[in-house]
């Protein structure tokens, strides 16, 4: 799969304001908690990834405690790239978080937009 890398920037300020709108529009969210460990450097022609991802809420209700974890290899580049993803049991991530170099904790919030 080719991924294509999107990044937006948030103004803070208005943030309250833009969300007061949204809520409006919005039909659906969810909050999931992501924590990646990177396994090798940048030096090398591919990028080697384990992520765990808990989806921990939906509309305001607690969803799950079992975490969806995978490997991804991503190839070199900076807009477009290659990614090969595999599923992993807690135990295989387990494994591989001990031998991790970088780690990075992130939350995404997902928002379902009303059909017009």
């Amino acid at each position: 799969m080719k991924e294509i890398e999107r990044k937006f920037l948030v103004d803070k300020k208005r943030l309250p304001e833009v969300l007061s709108k949204l809520n409006e529009e919005v039909s659906d969210s969810g909050v999931y908690r992501i924590e990646q460990y990177y396994l090798n450097d940048d030096v090398d022609h591919w990028t080697i990834r384990i992520r765990s991802e808990l989806f921990i809420e939906m509309n305001h209700d607690r969803v799950s405690d079992v975490p969806r974890c995978e490997l991804t290899l991503k190839s070199k580049g900076h807009l477009s790239r290659e990614e090969l993803t595999t599923t992993l049991t807690k135990e295989e991530y387990g494994h591989f978080v001990l031998q991790a170099k970088t780690k990075v904790s992130k939350t995404r919030h997902r928002l379902v937009f009303r059909d017009e």
